[in-house]
């Protein structure tokens, strides 16, 4: 029996630049690549996280020129279309694309990044799922957000999880537990208040306050001009924080050996990436209760540390590190407990990708 060529129209944004969402959409076709699926990628990359008139100008852009290429889209039998849902309003276009690929009858699979329309009902979100049908295949990051989001909006449709440890190997090499003591803390995100910089220095100062000399790595792009002005007036004042703008590959895996503790005070956050790569590489995690993170996390104490209370933020952060100042074997198990809890996670998850595949049968 000849074998039916199957394929998929993935509808995002690419590298560059660099993001969780376009790393992930990255990981997906990769995956349906190896699984022998035939992808069909359209970029709607703006070029850039800065949300300038030259953004809007271009996302416009790329959105008008995906919405043609799928009216023109003729190949629609044995085809499926893949997108991730935004957050805010990218719902709009995925809208577009959703009714184009219902009148193309095109099956439709709607992968979940964000808890912004998860925390509050968003009319968008309400649309684009009542115009994608019931048979739909949603994708979440975890079961609790699979069943947020069911009960929210009422979904009757098949949801499958995939967590974002999928796209990671266990780490090759063993753990040695070669760091002593927390000297560096680590903040890899988009340079933002919305991601926390504000609290991540505050906290930096609170330790220097006590005469505690930690000195602190910023890693990533500005997303903003008022962040960008505000984290160079504080690099100016203090020689302890150094900030070394986005990185990549080598340069990356470079930072996480000279982080002690990763710290990410985020407002908003799905299942960040940032910190299953802190985990895989033994490095403790202090966090706020956001989106996937207290699953990424656990309840452990010695892997990190889940604060609910944003106000309770930097003194909480702070007693666990003066516990760990005073316990050197202490720390010594912090970061052995984050290896284990990456490597925990990543043997629950060994069948989820099979899940999706199973999706294109």
């Amino acid at each position: 029996m000849k074998n039916i060529k199957k394929s998929c129209i993935v509808i995002g944004p690419f590298p560059s630049p660099v993001t969780g969402l376009s790393i992930v959409n990255q990981f997906i076709a990769q995956k349906m690549n190896d699984y022998k699926i035939n992808v069909i990628k359209y970029d709607t990359s703006p070029g850039s996280i800065n949300r300038n008139r030259s953004y809007y100008f271009k996302k416009f852009k790329v959105v008008f020129g995906a919405t043609l290429f799928l009216i023109k889209y003729k190949e629609s039998k044995n085809t499926k279309l893949y997108l991730s849902v935004s957050g805010r309003h990218g719902k709009l276009s995925e809208l577009i694309y959703v009714v184009i690929a219902r009148i193309k009858k095109i099956p439709i699979i709607l992968h979940h990044h964000s808890f912004l329309y998860i925390y509050k009902i968003q009319i968008s979100a309400k649309l684009l799922f009542w115009s994608s049908g019931n048979k739909t295949h949603h994708i979440s990051l975890s079961d609790k957000m699979g069943t947020l989001l069911k009960n929210k909006y009422s979904l009757k449709n098949k949801f499958i999880t995939i967590s974002n440890i999928v796209f990671y190997d266990l780490p090759q090499k063993p753990y040695k537990g070669s760091k002593m003591r927390i000297e560096t803390l680590g903040f890899l995100s988009n340079i933002s208040f919305e991601k926390g910089i504000d609290t991540f220095i505050n906290l930096i100062e609170s330790l220097h306050k006590l005469g505690i000399k930690i000195s602190a790595k910023i890693v990533g792009p500005f997303e903003d001009g008022i962040s960008k002005k505000y984290l160079i007036g504080k690099l100016k004042t203090n020689k302890r924080i150094k900030y070394s703008g986005p990185l990549y590959g080598k340069d990356k895996k470079q930072f996480y050996k000279e982080v002690d503790l990763f710290v990410l005070p985020t407002k908003n956050e799905a299942e960040p990436l940032v910190i299953y790569e802190s985990l895989m590489n033994s490095i403790p995690v202090l966090s706020t209760e956001v989106g996937c993170i207290p699953e990424q996390i656990g309840n452990k104490i010695n892997v990190g540390l889940i604060i609910k209370h944003k106000e309770k933020f930097i003194e909480e952060c702070m007693d666990w590190i003066l516990q760990r100042e005073k316990s050197l074997l202490l720390y010594k198990e912090s970061q052995l407990a984050a290896l284990n809890r990456f490597i925990f996670l990543k043997h629950n998850s060994k069948n989820q990708l099979k899940k999706f595949i199973s999706l294109f049968d």
